[in-house]
């Protein structure tokens, strides 16, 4: 929570009051979480028969099922499971039973749990990088593309202050288009795969971004 922390002492200072927080060597945040001669005192008073540590990553899991050994708990008897394994709880014990889905589920508008991790990547890139569509218009049957290629962006840069890029992917675009017609049985799923890996480097060695890139072509029949 820097940032809000931050953003909170900002507008103190900006309401003319004057703040003081605590410097490195006198922190006044400390963790909630247990030490380990903590646990280990936790481990001998109620003496478990099993153990099974969660909350935090596989490592600190780890770590507190080796000092639960340390105290006196049965090796077999202690459990390092990741989201979706099962512990079966049984008259003779406690032992695993396999796994279930453990996966995030997203909720989006009405819909939940239809969306794919890849459209929420998607999204994510658009919403870092933009989106860029090369819009171009061909004669699949004589292999002519028929007017340049025509550039439309959105949240990737601002067309009016990149004139000169804008002409450059065009340019590119009327290359790789041309150059991939020229082969023998050209598809549009070509066109479409050469313009994605041409334009890929080129758009990210001039601006430093990787934006969507959506060709969409026409074919007049």
């Amino acid at each position: 929570n820097a940032k809000s922390i931050g953003r909170t002492i900002n507008k103190l200072y900006m309401k003319g009051i004057e703040v003081f927080t605590s410097d490195e060597e006198n922190n006044y945040h400390t963790s909630g979480h247990g030490k380990s001669y903590e646990l280990q005192l936790m481990i001998r008073l109620i003496n478990p028969k099993y153990i099974f540590p969660f909350h935090g990553d596989y490592k600190m899991l780890k770590k507190h099922a080796d000092l639960a050994i340390e105290c006196g708990v049965n090796k077999n008897n202690t459990f390092v499971l990741q989201n979706g394994d099962i512990l079966a709880l049984t008259k003779d014990g406690i032992k695993r039973a396999g796994s279930m889905p453990a996966d995030d589920v997203y909720v989006d508008g009405n819909r939940i749990g239809d969306v794919s991790n890849l459209v929420i990547r998607d999204r994510q890139k658009m919403s870092n990088d933009g989106i860029l569509t090369i819009i171009c218009t061909l004669d699949m049957k004589n292999k002519k593309l028929l007017v340049k290629p025509s550039v439309v962006t959105r949240g990737f840069i601002l067309v009016n202050e990149n004139i000169d890029l804008i002409k450059d992917i065009s340019n590119l675009s009327k290359t790789v288009i041309t150059e991939t017609l020229n082969k023998r049985k050209a598809t549009f799923s070509d066109i479409k795969g050469s313009l994605i890996n041409n334009l890929k480097p080129f758009l990210f060695e001039k601006t430093g971004r990787k934006p969507i890139i959506m060709p969409i072509i026409m074919d007049t029949k």
